[in-house]
């Protein structure tokens, strides 16, 4: 009974060892995706992309990746944009048809944790795909706007150094009792949190007559 004992026991041990080795494998097959990815200089480097333009009263924004557009609608954030982020529905089944993974963090690969960009030419080698099927494509989204100056105040567009740390509404409420003081330039109020994030301010309430303000 004893021997039995230390047999079941043995076996334990080796099935316990077997989890251990197939974890190993995949944290290994993870890094070895990102080696990849990284093997040729340039070819992992990329941007995101947020683009507005505001013709008459009528607000137009494309975006690629997870730099974000917000307009502050009487102290409300409107969000003008979507975050690319591998995780989503519809990204990872692009990705998986192109031929790629979302690891356990969210990373295309284990290297890239978001799912559209310019640039990243690593992640679009597919020959028989066209652009937009690429595990990372630069297709964007665009939302359009009809801007009330009465309503919409001003809009943010800022990269991911931001939108990682706050929410679309807490920037809104940071930078709207700023403006409505007057004491500081639009380019100040972004200089104050500028150690956070790279933006663009425009005040929608005056462009109309005076023109973009920054």
């Amino acid at each position: 009974e004893e021997g039995d004992e230390d047999e079941d026991a043995g076996k334990e041990d080796e099935e316990g060892d077997e989890d251990d080795e197939d974890e190993d494998e995949e944290e290994e097959e993870e890094e070895d995706l990102s080696m990849k990815v990284m093997e040729e200089p340039g070819a992992d480097s990329g941007c995101t992309a947020v683009v507005a333009l505001l013709k008459d009263q009528e607000l137009y924004v494309a975006n690629a990746g997870d730099s974000r557009c917000v307009v502050c609608r009487k102290g409300e954030a409107i969000e003008m944009s979507l975050d690319h982020k591998p995780e989503d529905d519809v990204e990872m089944e692009r990705i998986v048809k192109a031929g790629g993974k979302v690891t356990g963090d969210g990373r295309v690969n284990g290297g890239l944790n978001l799912s559209r960009a310019l640039g990243d030419h690593a992640y679009k080698q597919s020959e028989n795909l066209p652009a937009e099927e690429q595990m990372i494509t630069a297709l964007p989204d665009v939302r359009t706007l009809m801007i009330n100056p009465e309503e919409d105040e001003f809009m943010i567009l800022a990269c991911d150094g931001i939108w990682n740390s706050l929410s679309s509404q807490e920037v809104v409420d940071f930078v709207r009792p700023r403006i409505q003081q007057g004491q500081l330039k639009l380019s100040q109020i972004c200089a104050e949190v500028r150690e956070c994030f790279i933006s663009v301010l425009v005040e929608l309430s005056q462009s109309y007559t005076t023109g973009v303000q920054f």
